[in-house]
């Protein structure tokens, strides 16, 4: 690492040529004295002497200068040693690091202090030991195998362990470690070093415990508002159905208009219902896209036509603009998406006093290789937002302002669950607006791709299954001159079954009661019966478990499949389809509305029957 300092060392030329000259003037000498020996002449022996002494001298002379040469080299070398081993300690040194070094055999070389702190042992002390010998049994056998693998692979090495502190804990750490060879490329040993990452550990142990308790809270959210929904959507299907019932009787102005009153107040609770669970969902991840071909016009007008009557009674034209290049039948999730187109027509007639609404749908391009685009618009001529409102509008519970809360109502969930389902459709909501008085516009665009014919007639059939299964909305009504069904209804709320007596008081039906879902199989095995409708919901035994002990009653005794209407307050898609796996043939939600019952009861009473 360090040069070695040249300046005295002597130049091999000059080295030799001295010992040339010091060679011949000692054999010159030697020679004139071999002449004197011989009487040659006196002077002759002189010269031969002087010659010898000259040539012996320096020789001698070169001897010591070149001996102080190797010395002064040696010393110089051993100097640069010192160096270069002063540094690597120092460097060891600095590093806060545990460090280690090891021969072949596994016995410790050295230490840096770092690593002595950390065990509470010196390094002289650990010199010359083994992991055996300073470690627990169970550690040091792992730190072994550990280095036998190390040097047999030849390479670096990295792998988690415990290493007991000075203190006397263990603490969780990561081993680097590698082999250092001797000249000749043979393993001489390994050096390493180690990470503690205990607190690290620490850390993602206690954020593991705070994602598992964060779930386990959405979890308990979540079925706490469905218990929820349910214990609220129970009294709500006696209060609004009763009124649905006391609107068939004969009613004065005043009467009429304090039940209407009372119907909307209720519509309006369960619609603030619907959206507390569908934030819900959305906020714990549970809701899932359903992709199937549907009529993108036939959808539009759908949606239109729901507020089509309140626009015509605030005076609005409702108009729809369908762009010609858009596909007829495109693959999506049409439920999400009317129900975001819902929520944005419902607020166009609510703030919107005068004008119109327009609701548009276009095709637009796209990157190459992205799906179809579809661009959807719902302008209005109302209110409209200032500026400085118009992004808190999306965040939940957001009102523009608390007077728009007083006269307009709402509990601002709309517009947060709307961006929520239009980004899991992989879109974006904006919006436009004049500010006050004038207008909004709202856009998002959605990847729908094209529906090929294959994909649409597997939809066709899929839909109406769905409409018998799943949605069941049948149109056929009972025949007035059809002999009595024979109906079973399985419900623990004393209020739903009266609703239900109610219902179908005037129709030509046997009710049967069973409150519990073990009454209900209990009644089902006793006697026989055209349909049955089930909550889901109750004690002793809930109404996934009767209906499939009801279809395993009919498979024992080869009877004909009873037709089973689930009669619930579960109202999401996977309740439903919970409801089909279970065997129910038909869904119909809290609050159940007379005209569906009848339908229903109309299509499967008289087609169903164990008996």
């Amino acid at each position: 690492m360090f040069p070695l300092d040249e300046a005295y060392a002597p130049d091999p030329r000059r080295h030799r040529w001295r010992l040339l000259v010091g060679g011949v003037l000692l054999g010159s000498g030697l020679t004139a004295g071999l002449f004197a020996l011989g009487d040659v002449a006196r002077y002759a022996g002189s010269a031969s002497l002087a010659l010898l002494l000259v040539g012996g001298a320096l020789s001698l002379l070169d001897w010591r200068l070149h001996t102080r040469h190797v010395l002064q080299r040696a010393h110089r070398q051993r100097a640069h040693a010192r160096q270069s081993r002063n540094l690597l300690k120092t460097l060891i040194e600095t590093i806060p690091a545990p460090i280690f070094y090891k021969d072949a055999e596994g016995r410790y070389l050295g230490c840096n202090q770092a690593f002595s702190e950390y065990i509470g042992l010196r390094e002289m002390d650990l010199v010359g030991k083994s992991v055996f010998d300073i470690a627990p049994q169970e550690l040091a056998i792992t730190y072994h195998q550990a280095d036998q693998e190390l040097l047999a692979a030849g390479e670096s090495q990295k792998y988690e362990a415990q290493v007991r502190y000075a203190n006397g804990q263990k603490r969780n750490v990561v081993f680097h470690k590698g082999v250092w060879r001797s000249a000749d490329d043979k393993p001489e040993g390994m050096v390493g070093l180690f990470l503690d990452i205990t607190e690290l550990k620490q850390t993602e142990a206690a954020l593991a415990k705070a994602r598992d308790n964060a779930e386990k809270a959405s979890q308990a959210k979540s079925e706490f508002l469905a218990v929820m929904s349910h214990e609220i959507r129970t009294p709500l299907n006696a209060m609004l159905g009763m009124t649905e019932v006391l609107s068939e009787s004969e009613l004065n102005d005043e009467q009429r208009k304090r039940l209407d009153l009372l119907h909307r107040a209720g519509e309006s609770m369960m619609r603030l219902i619907n959206d507390i669970l569908d934030l819900s969902k959305v906020e714990a991840g549970r809701l899932k896209l359903e992709l199937r071909p549907f009529d993108l016009e036939k959808m539009l007008r759908a949606e239109i036509g729901l507020i089509a009557d309140l626009a015509q009674e605030k005076g609005l034209s409702v108009t729809l603009r369908l762009d010609k290049n858009a596909p007829k039948r495109v693959l999506g999730d049409t439920h999400k998406l009317r129900q975001v187109l819902s929520n944005l027509l419902g607020n166009a007639v609510k703030f919107t006093d005068q004008g119109e609404i327009t609701v548009s749908a276009a095709q637009v391009d796209g990157a190459a290789g992205e799906a179809n685009l579809i661009r959807f618009e719902v302008r209005d001529t109302g209110i409209g937002v200032q500026e400085e409102h118009q992004q808190e509008i999306f965040a939940p519970f957001a009102q523009e302002d608390e007077s728009i809360t007083r006269r307009y109502g709402g509990s601002g969930l709309g517009l947060s669950i709307c961006r929520s389902l239009v980004e899991m459709m992989g879109g974006e909501l904006a919006m436009q607006s004049g500010g006050t008085n004038g207008g909004s516009v709202f856009t998002f665009t959605v990847p729908l791709p094209k529906a090929v014919m294959e994909l649409a007639v597997e939809a066709s059939a899929a839909e109406a299954r769905r409409e018998q299964i799943v949605t069941a909305t049948p149109t056929q009504q009972p025949q007035a001159d059809a002999q009595p069904a024979r109906l079973l209804l399985v419900e623990d709320a004393e209020d739903n079954i009266s609703l239900m007596r109610a219902y179908l008081g005037k129709q030509p039906v046997e009710l049967i009661i069973a409150r519990n879902g073990q009454e209900g199989v209990d009644a089902f095995r006793e006697q026989p019966v055209d349909l049955v409708l089930m909550d889901i919901q109750m004690p002793v035994k809930d109404g996934f478990t009767a209906t499939r002990e009801i279809r395993e009653l009919e498979a024992e005794q080869g009877l004909a499949p009873t037709p089973v209407i689930a009669v619930t307050a579960h109202a999401f898609p996977e309740d439903i389809e919970r409801c089909v796996d279970a065997g129910c043939d038909a869904h119909i939600p809290k609050p159940v509305r007379k005209k569906e019952l009848l339908e229903l009861i109309g299509r499967y009473a008289n087609g169903g029957g164990n008996g």
